[in-house]
Protein backbone atom coordinates (compact mmCIF):
# COMPACT_ATOMS: atom_id res chain seq x y z
CA UNK A 1 0.00 0.00 0.00
CA UNK A 2 1.53 3.66 -0.99
CA UNK A 3 1.71 6.73 1.22
CA UNK A 4 -0.99 8.23 -0.42
CA UNK A 5 -3.11 5.42 0.54
CA UNK A 6 -6.69 6.75 2.26
CA UNK A 7 -7.95 5.79 5.15
CA UNK A 8 -11.16 3.84 3.17
CA UNK A 9 -8.59 1.82 1.64
CA UNK A 10 -6.91 0.70 4.45
CA UNK A 11 -10.04 -0.41 6.21
CA UNK A 12 -11.38 -2.23 2.72
CA UNK A 13 -8.31 -3.92 1.93
CA UNK A 14 -8.10 -5.30 5.24
CA UNK A 15 -11.65 -6.08 5.92
CA UNK A 16 -11.21 -7.60 1.79
CA UNK A 17 -8.15 -9.75 3.09
CA UNK A 18 -9.08 -11.07 6.29
CA UNK A 19 -8.56 -14.44 7.08
CA UNK A 20 -7.52 -15.31 3.68
CA UNK A 21 -5.08 -18.67 3.17
CA UNK A 22 -2.81 -16.21 0.53
CA UNK A 23 -1.72 -13.55 2.75
CA UNK A 24 0.13 -14.95 5.68
CA UNK A 25 2.79 -12.03 6.05
CA UNK A 26 5.16 -12.87 8.88
CA UNK A 27 5.53 -10.01 11.68
CA UNK A 28 8.90 -7.53 11.30
CA UNK A 29 12.17 -9.29 12.88
CA UNK A 30 14.33 -12.10 11.95
CA UNK A 31 13.71 -15.13 10.94
CA UNK A 32 17.33 -17.16 11.54
CA UNK A 33 20.60 -15.58 11.45
CA UNK A 34 20.90 -14.71 8.17
CA UNK A 35 17.32 -13.75 7.01
CA UNK A 36 14.98 -11.05 8.47
CA UNK A 37 11.63 -9.46 7.32
CA UNK A 38 9.64 -6.09 7.78
CA UNK A 39 5.96 -6.65 7.35
CA UNK A 40 3.81 -4.14 5.45
CA UNK A 41 0.10 -4.74 5.45
CA UNK A 42 -0.20 -8.01 4.10
CA UNK A 43 3.10 -8.78 2.80
CA UNK A 44 6.60 -8.79 3.74
CA UNK A 45 9.72 -6.66 2.61
CA UNK A 46 12.92 -9.75 2.94
CA UNK A 47 16.72 -9.20 4.05
CA UNK A 48 19.60 -11.87 3.87
CA UNK A 49 22.55 -10.65 5.42
CA UNK A 50 25.88 -12.38 4.77
CA UNK A 51 28.84 -10.07 6.39
CA UNK A 52 29.19 -6.79 5.66
CA UNK A 53 26.35 -7.11 2.54
CA UNK A 54 22.63 -7.45 2.63
CA UNK A 55 20.24 -7.85 -0.25
CA UNK A 56 16.95 -6.74 -0.13
CA UNK A 57 14.01 -8.73 -1.65
CA UNK A 58 10.30 -7.10 -2.93
CA UNK A 59 11.15 -3.45 -1.81
CA UNK A 60 9.00 -2.07 -4.76
CA UNK A 61 6.76 -0.40 -1.54
CA UNK A 62 6.35 3.29 -0.96
CA UNK A 63 6.85 2.56 2.39
CA UNK A 64 7.30 5.45 4.83
CA UNK A 65 8.28 3.75 7.85
CA UNK A 66 10.45 0.76 6.31
CA UNK A 67 13.72 3.01 7.43
CA UNK A 68 12.54 2.89 10.93
CA UNK A 69 11.65 -0.69 10.85
CA UNK A 70 14.55 -1.78 9.20
CA UNK A 71 16.92 0.55 12.02
CA UNK A 72 14.84 -2.01 14.47
CA UNK A 73 16.40 -4.59 12.70
CA UNK A 74 19.56 -2.95 13.31
CA UNK A 75 20.08 -2.94 9.18
CA UNK A 76 21.79 0.16 8.02
CA UNK A 77 20.38 1.33 4.57
CA UNK A 78 23.69 2.01 3.22
CA UNK A 79 24.45 -1.90 3.65
CA UNK A 80 22.02 -2.33 0.75
CA UNK A 81 24.38 -3.90 -2.11
CA UNK A 82 21.63 -5.67 -4.38
CA UNK A 83 17.37 -4.87 -4.56
CA UNK A 84 15.43 -7.65 -6.24
CA UNK A 85 11.83 -6.84 -7.22
CA UNK A 86 9.42 -9.59 -8.06
CA UNK A 87 6.74 -7.30 -8.37
CA UNK A 88 5.96 -5.87 -11.52
CA UNK A 89 5.36 -2.12 -10.85
CA UNK A 90 8.11 -0.57 -9.83
CA UNK A 91 8.54 3.57 -8.10
CA UNK A 92 10.51 5.75 -7.18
Amino acid sequence: MSKKATEFQKKEMSRMYRGKEIFKPLNTGWVDEHVACVREWVANIFFYRKGDTTLMIDAGYNYDRLEEKMGWLGIDPKSIRHILNSGRNIRS
